[in-house]
């Protein structure tokens, strides 16, 4: 069986789980899952679920969120994942998420912040949870963000389609709000995460048209993967229909869904080997640039 890459990890560490539960995210999670958020699941839980769901590696995500109904926030910063994936580093790499509206003199100044987290800690990708600061995709205030990820030649990763209910914003990712900013910065890796639910074929369109955008489908779950969806992955783009499975990688939104149930759901679908290689793993390898075979 094909060991994947779980590209983004929510990492409910009892030191952080409740960090989580400020933006109500441990409403999203029903029964025995919400009692388990509470307390948090302990790295070696953790590489339990990823040995039964066969995840070699997990991206954990540094969040970085604010919610302007209620002004809770959500941040874990880098140093304080550094020593997670400093103790499992062929489990685990980082993806640092950054406040675009943190001040110039700020230690957490994202383009400054960013930079450290990449050079000093290792992180492979930037994380921009722009629901939670009521803030489009095109906006030009995130300029100086998308600028830093091409210099230092790492992806940037931003959750698309509707936003969490508690996060205040509305209509604030829809996918087609991204399509100025890929023809910006055309050498630049954007990935969108979450598939775009609700409008998941405009995520299909932006891949169809640009090499530089992925898909990062954690949500919704590989049994609700609408038939465009499915079908850019096996037919691709135009004008050649070369299957677009190049754009796409598989991910479990963990704790939000199980890993090995979303594996499961993944391999129902019946994807050539070939297909479900580059979804599950090659893609990851290449855009986060991880170095492992």
């Amino acid at each position: 069986m094909i060991q994947a890459i779980d590209v983004c990890v929510n990492p409910f560490f009892p030191e952080f789980s409740g960090k989580y539960a400020r933006l109500g995210y441990w409403n999203f999670l029903g029964g025995n899952m919400l009692r388990r958020a509470k307390n948090g699941w302990t790295v070696e839980e953790l590489l339990r679920s990823m040995n039964e769901a066969k995840v070699e590696m997990a991206g954990l995500v540094a969040f970085c969120a604010a919610s302007p109904s209620n002004g809770a926030d959500c941040f874990i910063p880098a140093e304080k994942l550094k020593p997670i994936l400093d103790s499992h580093p062929q489990r685990f790499f980082g993806l640092v998420g950054v406040n675009p509206l943190a001040p110039i003199q700020d230690d957490y100044y994202a383009p400054r912040y960013l930079e450290r987290a990449v050079k000093e800690f290792g992180f492979k990708a930037a994380h921009l949870a722009l629901h939670w600061f009521g803030m489009q995709p095109n906006d030009k205030r995130l300029y100086p963000i998308y600028e830093k990820c091409l210099e230092l030649g790492v992806p940037v990763v931003m959750p698309l389609g509707a936003a969490p209910p508690r996060s205040g914003a509305r209509n604030v990712a829809e996918p087609h709000l991204l399509d100025p900013v890929i023809g910006d910065f055309l050498e630049l890796s954007i990935v969108g995460q979450s598939i775009g639910y609700p409008w998941e074929r405009e995520s299909v369109y932006l891949a169809r048209n640009n090499a530089n955008f992925s898909v990062l489908a954690d949500s919704p779950a590989p049994e609700h993967w609408i038939a465009d969806f499915v079908g850019f992955i096996k037919q691709g783009r135009f004008p050649k229909h070369d299957a677009g499975s190049d754009q796409v990688m598989w991910g479990s939104g963990f704790p939000f869904k199980d890993p090995a149930q979303s594996r499961s759901q993944f391999d129902a679908i019946a994807f050539t080997d070939v297909i479900a290689s580059q979804l599950l793993r090659e893609n990851a390898l290449r855009i986060f640039k991880l170095g492992i075979r």
